[in-house]
C-alpha cells in the first residue's frame, strides 16, 4: 500500500454544481436541525484523512461560509466536477486524494476505506455499479493523474467516466444494498427523505452510534 495510504490522504468535497433543482446552493443546505447535510460527507472523510478541503468553480460569498476548513478553486472553471479533480490534483498538498459530491451525505467511511485497499497500488480506482457503470463519486485519485485530467479539459467529452475509462482504474464492486448510499440528494423533497433517514436513525436504538460532529460554519 502507498505511504499516502495511511499517512497523507485528502479528502476532496466537491461543492462546484449549480443545484437548480434544489433551488439552492447545496453547500449551504442545513437539516431542520440546523446540521449542516454536508457535515455528514465530512464525517465520512475524517477517519481516513489528514486533511480536508472544499472545491469550488469560482470564489464566491459561499467559501466564506465553510469555516475552518480549506477551499480549492477550479484552475479552469465551468467545465464541470473534472475540473475541480484536476485542480486538486495539481494543488501538490498530496498524491492521494478521496473525492466525494457534497450531495452524497449517506456515503460511509467503509466504503471509501475500500476504495484505498482497492487502490492500493493503481493511480484510481471507482466504484463500478451493479450493473456495472463506473460511479464518477466517490473515488480514489492520485496526482499523477492530473495531466491526463487536463488534457480531457481541452476536449469536448469532459466527463469523470471517460476520464476513468482513461486512466484504467482499480474497481470495488458496489453491493446491491450499497446503490443507495451514492445516491445524490438533488431536490427538496430527497432531502426530506434523507433527514427522514436519519431521524429513525436517531430514534433506533443503537450501540455505539455515530460520533456527530458538527462543522464550524459560519453564520
Amino acid at each position: 500500500m502507498h505511504d499516502e495510504d495511511t499517512a497523507g490522504v485528502v479528502g476532496v468535497i466537491l461543492a462546484g454544481g449549480h443545484s437548480t433543482r434544489m433551488g439552492v446552493r447545496k453547500e449551504q443546505l442545513r437539516l431542520s436541525s440546523g446540521r449542516p447535510m454536508v457535515d455528514f460527507v465530512v464525517e465520512s472523510l475524517r477517519p481516513l484523512c489528514t486533511n480536508i478541503l472544499f472545491s469550488l468553480p469560482v470564489q464566491t460569498e459561499i467559501d466564506l461560509r465553510v469555516s475552518g476548513y480549506p477551499v480549492i478553486f477550479d484552475k479552469l472553471p465551468d467545465l464541470g466536477p473534472l475540473s475541480g479533480v484536476e485542480s486538486a490534483l495539481r494543488s501538490g498538498i498530496a498524491r492521494t486524494y478521496l473525492f466525494v459530491c457534497c450531495d452524497q451525505p449517506r456515503v460511509t467511511t467503509e466504503m471509501l476505506a475500500r476504495l484505498l485497499v482497492v487502490g492500493s497500488d493503481t493511480s484510481a480506482a471507482f466504484f463500478e455499479s451493479t450493473d456495472r457503470f463506473v460511479v464518477p463519486f466517490p473515488s480514489l485519485i492520485r496526482s499523477e493523474l492530473a495531466p491526463l485530467a487536463k488534457d480531457l479539459l481541452a476536449t469536448r467529452d469532459r466527463s469523470i467516466r471517460r476520464f476513468a475509462r482513461s486512466c484504467q482504474p482499480a474497481l470495488a464492486a458496489i453491493e446491491p444494498f450499497e446503490q443507495g448510499l451514492i445516491s445524490s440528494v438533488n431536490t427538496p423533497d430527497e432531502l426530506v427523505l434523507f433527514e427522514a433517514e436519519q431521524n429513525a436513525k436517531s430514534s433506533a436504538p443503537t450501540g455505539d452510534g455515530i460520533n456527530g460532529n458538527i462543522i464550524p460554519w459560519a453564520d
